[in-house]
């Protein structure tokens, strides 16, 4: 669940080129909820999508995630709260890593960084299983790097990536 209560935000405050981008804005979204942001060039989407991911701070409200505040944490400490696929399809991945790489800092986003094997049996297969849905034949090609495939291929790897998360995400947020 997210929650965006109140809250506003300001760029250049107190100057000539000063734009209010957010003002008091409210939004409360259930798990599974599917929303169209729209809206013309300056009208905040991008500045509310960057409020929930951390880029920046808010003026003044609150941006709870399932229950959390997470209005005063930084981008990376967000990061085990949420997934992003950027427009950019040159971003949200690393492009010199291969597909299964990828996948797996996707799946380790947000945990604790330690020393051992790079990618398990188990984990190739679960990988393997999750680029087959997606009908592209990156399930064949998951030795390959990133940077050689298309921009919505690539943005099709963010998408697995967010999935698998999505899927072990309980677990992850209570430990068990």
């Amino acid at each position: 669940m997210l929650e965006i209560k109140n809250v506003y935000k300001t760029f250049n405050a107190g100057t000539v080129n000063e734009k209010v981008a957010l003002k008091g804005l409210d939004l409360t979204l259930e798990d599974g909820d599917f929303v169209t942001v729209i809206g013309g060039n300056g009208a905040g989407k991008s500045t509310m999508l960057n409020a929930v991911a951390g880029v920046w701070p808010v003026d003044m409200g609150k941006i709870i995630i399932d229950g959390k505040d997470v209005t005063r944490l930084s981008e990376h400490q967000r990061a085990k709260y949420i997934g992003r696929v950027f427009q950019d399809p040159m971003m949200g991945t690393a492009a010199t890593m291969q597909i299964d790489e990828n996948l797996a800092l996707a799946a380790r986003r947000g945990l604790a960084r330690t020393l051992k094997t790079g990618i398990t049996k188990k984990e190739h297969d679960e990988y393997y299983e999750l680029l087959k849905t997606l009908d592209l034949g990156l399930e064949n090609r998951m030795t390959s790097k990133v940077g050689l495939l298309s921009g919505g291929q690539r943005q099709a790897v963010t998408q697995c990536g967010q999935r698998h998360e999505e899927r072990d995400a309980p677990s992850r947020r209570t430990g068990q």
